[in-house]
């Protein structure tokens, strides 16, 4: 799961990462859900608000936000449009 830090005072003059480096992150989180449960991230979230997956554990919920967060990245970033899925 990605967490991202709020920067104290002594950190704020640190060299924040980049929108870059976050997608990054969460592109590797995001392969870290599909090796362990077995589907792409897509196939997951088309399952999962459909319904049609079974309870499952809390980590779906993780995954959800993560893939929701990836897709608005690429669509702001990248200019990638994933409405039509």
């Amino acid at each position: 799961m990605i967490i991202v830090p709020i920067p104290t005072e002594s950190q704020s003059d640190e060299a924040q990462p980049s929108p870059l480096e976050y997608f990054g992150q969460i592109v590797d989180d995001l392969h870290h859900y599909e090796e362990k449960y077995g589907m792409t991230s897509e196939e997951f979230y088309q399952q999962f608000q459909s319904g049609d997956l079974e309870e499952g554990p809390f980590d779906y919920f993780d995954w959800r936000v993560l893939y929701n967060g990836y897709r608005r990245m690429q669509e702001r970033f990248f200019g990638f449009s994933t409405a039509a899925r």
